[in-house]
């Protein structure tokens, strides 16, 4: 049986590579534009609270408007 410590750190790397995987294409969508950061910061921002995103809320990941 895994450990607390074990599932957290299995939770935090999925949410992490779920993010990361999202954040990229967000950051490719806008390349090239003249504020490619602007926008993919706030493509990022809308990302979260819209629920695109993943957190671990009490030990679970949920979505990030949860």
């Amino acid at each position: 049986m895994p450990t607390s410590t074990t599932t957290r750190a299995r939770s935090d790397k999925t949410m992490d590579l779920n993010n990361n995987k999202k954040g990229r294409a967000m950051g490719r969508y806008y390349e090239g534009e003249k504020n490619a950061g602007a926008s993919a910061r706030s493509s990022c921002k809308s990302a979260v609270s819209t629920g695109k995103l993943w957190i671990i809320k009490s030990g679970r990941l949920v979505r990030s408007n949860a």
